[in-house]
This record gives structure tokens, C-alpha cells and sequence, in this order.
């Protein structure tokens, strides 16, 4: 029987640095913007940050369309 690598779920947590690679930024900038409240995080434990790839691309398209509209 073979079993799917969990890493390949679609829906998992990413890590601070596999979401700052798949945003094309420094994982301190995601650390910065989470700090700031730029972006949604799920804190497991008191260092370690996970991030859903869909809530965060999510939020960042709302924050750019308020900004086209406070803009416009």
C-alpha cells in the first residue's frame, strides 16, 4: 500500500519560509508583516508560525483592492 506524502496536501500550514518563497519575499518580511497584523498566522507554540496559503492570498487581494479604491 502507499501512502501520499502529507507535505503534498493541498490544504496543509506552511512554513515561515515556504511562504515567504512562494510570495517572493524574505521570511522576516512575513514575520514583520504577521507581527503587524498584515496577514492571519496560526501560532503552535510560543516561536512557531504556520500560515494557510489561501487565507493569507486571501487577505492580501482585499488589502490591495481597498487600497485601488481609497486610490481611485
Amino acid at each position: 500500500m502507499k501512502y501520499k506524502d502529507p507535505r503534498a496536501k493541498a490544504d496543509r500550514l506552511l512554513l515561515t519560509r515556504e511562504l515567504a518563497e512562494r510570495l517572493g519575499v524574505e521570511p522576516e518580511t512575513v514575520r514583520r508583516w504577521t507581527r503587524e497584523g498584515l496577514i492571519p498566522a496560526c501560532r503552535i507554540g510560543v516561536k512557531t508560525l504556520r500560515f494557510d496559503l489561501g487565507q493569507v492570498l486571501a487577505t492580501i487581494s482585499v488589502d490591495r483592492q481597498k487600497r485601488e479604491v481609497d486610490r481611485g
